[in-house]
């Protein structure tokens, strides 16, 4: 091969191999319209704690300015997330139980004006009754992530 064509398969891999990548994130809501939030979780399970748990983790991650569990305090939204779990088993290959839980929380932003705002659902499972409630509420968090680019 010659030099020349050398050179130009060489340019040409580098210029491919320079091509720039952007992660980015635009958030699920318009968080400058929508800065505060107030969360409420239903569950058969510990309902309170859930709450709590949801709360810290959107002050955590999300987009939101202020995150609050008092119905008592004016909020631009209201995140409501019902949670249910059930126990299940799995046979496995060798005649062996598995036993774990599965969750699923389907979760309504509403504000004035647009009772819908957001919705949707997630599923999870774990081998903990709990961290199965924990693992489902991390998503609906992580739905409300605040906005990047990389």
């Amino acid at each position: 091969m010659s030099r020349v064509r050398r050179l130009l398969l060489a340019a040409g891999m580098s210029a491919c191999a320079c091509a720039p990548l952007t992660y980015s994130q635009d958030g699920a809501v318009d968080f400058g319209k929508y800065r505060s939030v107030r969360v409420s979780v239903a569950s058969s399970v510990d309902p309170v704690g859930a709450t709590y748990y949801l709360a810290d983790e959107l002050r955590a991650v999300s987009g939101f300015e202020h995150v609050t569990v008092d119905s008592t305090k004016p909020v631009d939204a209201v995140l409501e997330v019902w949670v249910s779990t059930l126990p299940e088993m799995e046979m496995n290959d060798d005649d062996t139980l598995d036993s774990f839980y599965s969750s699923e929380a389907s979760y309504r932003l509403s504000a004035s004006g647009d009772p819908s705002l957001d919705t949707g659902n997630t599923t999870d499972q774990s081998e903990y009754e709990w961290e199965a409630i924990e693992d489902v509420l991390d998503q609906v968090a992580l739905h409300y992530i605040r906005p990047y680019r990389l």
